[in-house]
């Protein structure tokens, strides 16, 4: 669960709820949380940018790995959100209205080209993803302040709603199909 003081782990087991705490060494605001096919965790703080936490394993604790360019991200950014897509993660920036998809051979993120065409930033705030229950990971639902947008994963551009659904809807908080 992310919280305004870091993360704290509940686990479900069969004599029931297990509180395991909270994650030592990490009191980071956390506004998005995603988790990755092999248990890696993405966490989007309020001020401090990407984190990747990977798993503890045996007495080891878990590894936790500030994210920034030398990872592919931009060089600076404020603010992060990131959403599990198809078990990897999906960053988005508010510098940028094109998302970062990690690479797992290289361990580094480039840009989802499928977003190339859409309006550029940088937004006073992140761009919101959302999932789709309907194409599965075949596409995404992404709003931010030039309107909402369905992205394919592959062949075709964004195609954007119509201007009368943003029009009407104010701020998005959340999206989902």
């Amino acid at each position: 669960i992310g919280t305004t003081r870091g993360l704290h782990s509940f686990r479900r087991t069969p004599e029931g709820w297990r509180d395991e705490g909270t994650l030592p060494g990490f009191a980071e605001n956390v506004r998005a949380l995603a988790e990755g096919s092999d248990g890696t965790l993405w966490v989007s703080t309020l001020a401090h940018g990407l984190r990747r936490i990977e798993p503890a394993v045996g007495r080891n604790p878990p590894r936790i790995t500030p994210l920034s360019a030398a990872h592919g991200l931009p060089a600076a950014f404020e603010r992060s959100s990131t959403i599990d897509w198809d078990g990897e993660p999906l960053v988005l920036l508010n510098t940028t209205a094109q998302p970062f998809r990690l690479d797992r051979a290289t361990q580094r993120f480039n840009a989802f080209t499928p977003t190339a065409s859409l309006p550029t930033g940088p937004f006073p705030d992140s761009w919101i993803a959302g999932s789709t229950d309907l194409a599965g990971p075949e596409a995404l639902w992404l709003a931010g302040p030039p309107g909402i947008f369905h992205v394919p994963r592959v062949g075709g551009a964004p195609r954007r709603l119509p201007q009368i659904v943003t029009e009407t809807l104010g701020a998005i908080s959340c999206l989902r199909e």
